[in-house]
């Protein structure tokens, strides 16, 4: 149910315009009177071509990462709690950063990280390592899901995996772009 409420949410803050602060607003609001032990993680961000940047709230959920050229990718951190009825008070902040043409975004979910193989977790410097393989886009995720399918010796997790890339190899033709996860 708290999924459906997410969802829900999401869709009605297009009133807002998608302000990732507004969107998280939102679904605070909507998920207050939920057992306290229930939660989410999300992470709403929007992109403006125009300005070369990235607004982006991320309430509880792994960091973001900006790879842009042969830089060392770039860890967005969170800017809030997970969000529950127990943290209702605790504020989230909206963030910005750079993000333009040439440049690519990754976003992921903790069964990515998190996923359990003979020496451990997956881990986050896994991700960056494979991350500076050179690979964009959909080859990104394809070897991305290979290499956690390969290192946890199973083809099903314990936890959902949900990757995303964007890949910002021209100039942004719209007025803006929304993500959320």
């Amino acid at each position: 149910m708290m999924t459906g409420v997410v969802k829900a949410v999401f869709r009605a803050s297009h009133v807002d315009g998608f302000e990732p602060m507004a969107v998280v607003d939102r679904v605070k609001e909507g998920i207050r009177d939920f057992d306290p032990s229930r939660f989410v993680s999300l992470c709403c961000a929007r992109i403006d071509p125009r300005r070369d940047e990235l607004r982006y709230v991320n309430a509880g959920h792994p960091e973001l990462i900006i790879r842009s050229g042969a830089a060392r990718p770039i860890l967005l951190d969170s800017t809030g709690p997970i969000l529950s009825s127990a943290l209702f008070d605790i504020p989230c902040e909206q963030a910005t950063a750079a993000l333009g043409p040439g440049d690519s975004l990754l976003l992921y979910t903790d069964g990515v990280t998190e996923s359990h193989g003979p020496g451990g977790m997956f881990g986050q410097e896994r991700l960056v390592s494979a991350i500076l393989g050179g690979r964009r886009g959909s080859d990104l995720l394809d070897a991305l899901l290979s290499e956690v399918v390969a290192f946890s010796n199973s083809p099903g997790n314990q936890d959902d995996i949900t990757l995303f890339a964007l890949d910002l190899a021209e100039p942004v033709a719209a007025d803006d772009v929304v993500l959320g996860v």
